[in-house]
């Protein structure tokens, strides 16, 4: 009976011992897991960019993977703090003695007799100094070196020890007291971070310099006699002197970096941005500072990034100063993009086949309902090659592209990138092409760089995998290609030989192959030029944070000339698109650009291989009175002598305009050319105007019609007079309001709509 209690007890004791063991073991897992470090930015070089505290204004770097620690590091600490770490199991008993007689013989506390497992377990757990403690951090120890290896436990210690001031762990030591963040230190060096947690105090290098190298070269000292260094390397050891300043630890692209750290809970990120390039990007901006300033410019925003594998190598949100709201990052903030989204619609309009670069686009006056379109030279074309639309950035033939092509089809393409968030809810109409979504400079230049990768669009890169690995973390996505590789070539094409009607162009010429846009907002607030090619996608914002306008504001004057001198200062290259084979057809073409069905192709041209080019909408075949050159039809050709012939009708609006301006279109009088036409306002328009008290307002009118006539205007059934012209203001009351107009033919057209 009293063996099986003996055995009970022994076992209960077991027991205890044991779920104590696996208590501690998991305490111990969880207080290593929730170690706080700072967070270390690096570049893709491995160059510091930023650090930043830890929650306790602690700095703190992380520890290097695989137990890296210092060699010469490494046998300082060991030599100074605990000569049997390698040989003890967590506690050493000879150290403890040592450490009693050493007090008992001072008659106070000179040593603690604490191996370095111990004091790794201190500082882990923290707490006062107290016999209970003491014996917890014994207990820990145990488990300790159960759970880890040596150079584990050494590589905790020293990541983790206390350097003075807020200072912890020897690698932001080395950094603050040394300015250098390699892995390699001078035995002087090693000697000095092993003494100084010991004596924290003496981190006052100045003040306690005789103090210091007193306790620096006795450890010196018995670092020689442990043959550890030879006698020349120990008198240069000997005679060095201590740190003479605190170094600032780098903090350099902070907008970035506060990026980063947003993007991601590692310690250590190694960013794909490169210092080189961003020291340009600064200077650059820097450069143009005072003629935006001069200009009531305040804010510039910059994106530098590597086409072919989209790693972010550039990011300037500002200046990062508390004026101007320089401490709002830019490269994150929305803003109205102007037309720089006018490419992706020419090559979404190419791959439906609603356009070839050859096609003629309608640009004259246009009006839906309210909206009312002028291209910002405030001229007319009147009809104008697709490529040349584009290059020249007009508006109009961009907005009845759009309506052909569908808003909301063109919407929720962006939203099919997955690179873009756009605000639904607001609604997006006809102007969407010229501005009115807006879009970070973050996000326009994703789009960019994915068009510079023949269409397929996949986000930015800006972390790589390691400091020795330059290439991006690579993240399986699959193939998002929105808009063909054929129709991609083409619209860069066209963008390489963008030009504007301003007298110093040329100054923009560079030695780079570069397809761009510029694009300016509404009211003169937001300045454009984004553009890519094989090497490099570059976007620069100008503009005011809180929205004022600058003086005369855009594009083309102020972030172009930024975007070209960073180009050139980083690039060498040519950078020309290569042509992507087997991604054409061939297709014969009328004189409109389109596909003919009545064998009147005068030039080949090439299109995407799977686009479906549709035919010519202007093209009419029509049967011609030969005596009369007039058209004729079953009612009339009766007797006549009358053939078919091929004509071009540009539609009733497009006609009567060339023809104002002295442009014959057919040489055959059309039965439809006697026709009237209201452009504007359309049928039950609503027009808005402002109300003053006993004023009436005056409405534009606008018809189409044959040039040489008499018109006779009617309002709200009443005659009001006759004349040649067919635009027109009237005074008209608020309210329903008609027009009809007769001509000399009789021809007659009316029109009902609404001023509010």
């Amino acid at each position: 009976m009293k063996y099986k209690k003996i055995v009970f007890i022994v076992l209960g004791i077991l027991m205890i011992f044991a779920l104590l063991i696996y208590k501690g073991s998991k305490d111990l897992d969880k207080i290593i897991a929730s170690q706080d470090f700072s967070t270390v930015i690096y570049d893709r070089n491995g160059g510091i960019l930023r650090v930043y505290l830890n929650e306790d204004e602690q700095f703190i770097l992380p520890p290097l993977e695989g137990s890296k620690i210092p060699i010469k590091l490494k046998k300082a600490v060991i030599i100074f703090e605990d000569k049997n770490f390698y040989n003890h199991i967590g506690v050493d008993p000879s150290g403890i003695a040592r450490a009693i007689w050493l007090n008992i013989k001072n008659g106070k506390r000179v040593s603690g007799g604490s191996t370095i497992t111990m004091q790794t377990v201190k500082i882990l757990r923290g707490g006062k100094r107290t016999y209970y403690n003491k014996f917890v951090e014994v207990f820990y120890s145990f488990i300790l070196e159960y759970k880890m290896s040596k150079d584990e436990i050494l590589n905790l210690y020293l990541s983790n020890v206390p350097y003075g001031r807020n200072i912890r762990g020897y690698r932001g030591a080395f950094l603050k007291y040394y300015g250098k963040n390699g892995e390699e230190l001078t035995w002087s060096e090693a000697a000095s971070l092993a003494i100084l947690p010991n004596s924290p105090s003496l981190v006052t290098f100045k003040k306690n310099k005789i103090k210091f190298l007193k306790k620096k070269n006795r450890l010196l000292k018995k670092i020689y006699e442990n043959n550890e260094i030879d006698k020349d390397d120990y008198e240069l050891s000997i005679g060095e002197n201590p740190p003479s300043k605190n170094y600032k630890v780098p903090q350099r692209g902070m907008f970035f970096s506060d990026y980063i750290r947003k993007k991601t809970k590692k310690n250590e990120v190694v960013t794909s941005l490169d210092w080189n390039i961003q020291k340009q990007v600064e200077a650059v901006v820097k450069n143009y500072k005072h003629i935006l300033n001069k200009n009531n410019i305040l804010n510039a925003a910059v994106l530098v990034i590597d086409t072919d594998t989209r790693d972010i190598l550039g990011y300037y949100g500002g200046e990062f100063k508390d004026e101007n709201y320089g401490l709002i990052d830019a490269v994150n903030i929305k803003r109205n993009v102007g037309s720089t989204l006018k490419p992706f619609l020419y090559g979404l309009s190419m791959d439906k086949g609603l356009i070839s670069t050859r096609s003629l686009l309608v640009d004259i006056p246009t009006y839906y309902k309210s909206f009312s379109p002028v291209n910002s030279d405030k001229k007319n074309r009147g009809l104008v090659r697709a490529s040349k639309a584009l290059q020249l950035s007009l508006n109009i033939p961009m907005v009845r592209l759009l309506s052909e092509y569908g808003v909301e089809k063109f919407v929720n393409f962006f939203e099919e990138t997955n690179l873009v968030k756009i605000d639904t809810e607001r609604g997006h109409g006809l102007s969407a092409i010229l501005g009115t979504i807006e879009l970070s400079p973050y996000e326009l230049a994703s789009l960019y760089t994915s068009l510079g990768n023949y269409g397929n669009f996949q986000p930015l890169n800006f972390i790589l995998d390691d400091k020795k690995n330059k290439t991006a973390v690579s993240v399986k996505l699959p193939s998002n290609q929105l808009i063909s590789q054929g129709a991609s070539y083409l619209t860069l094409d066209i963008m390489r030989n963008l030009n504007r009607p301003s007298s110093n162009w040329e100054y923009y010429r560079s030695k780079n192959e570069f397809y761009w846009k510029t694009g300016t907002s509404y009211g003169e607030r937001d300045g454009w030029a984004v553009g890519t090619n094989k090497n490099y996608t570059i976007l620069v914002w100008t503009g005011n944070l809180d929205n004022t306008p600058g003086n005369h504001l855009g594009g083309i004057r102020y972030a172009a000339p930024i975007l070209f001198d960073i180009l050139d200062s980083i690039s060498s290259d040519l950078g020309e698109f290569d042509k992507p084979i087997g991604r054409f057809k061939k297709v014969e073409v009328t004189q409109n650009g389109f596909r003919s069905i009545n064998n009147t192709g005068i030039e080949e041209i090439i299109v995407p291989i799977d686009t479906v080019l549709k035919v010519d909408p202007y093209e009419k075949q029509i049967f011609v009175d030969l005596d009369t050159n007039e058209e004729v039809d079953s009612r009339t050709w009766k007797g006549k002598n009358y053939s078919s012939k091929i004509i071009n009708d540009y539609g009733k609006d497009v006609n009567s305009y060339l023809e104002s301006k002295g442009e014959i279109v057919n040489k055959v009088k059309t039965s439809v050319s006697k026709k009237i036409k209201f452009l504007y306002p359309s049928n039950n328009m609503k027009i808005k105007q402002p109300h003053e008290e006993n004023v009436k307002t005056k409405i534009k009118i606008v018809i189409a019609g044959p040039s040489d006539t008499n018109y006779t205007w009617y309002i709200n059934k009443k005659y009001i007079k006759k004349s040649k012209r067919k635009i027109e203001f009237f005074t008209l009351d608020y309210g329903e309001n008609s027009v009809m107009v007769i001509s000399e033919d009789g021809e007659v057209a009316k029109v009902k709509f609404l001023v509010e």
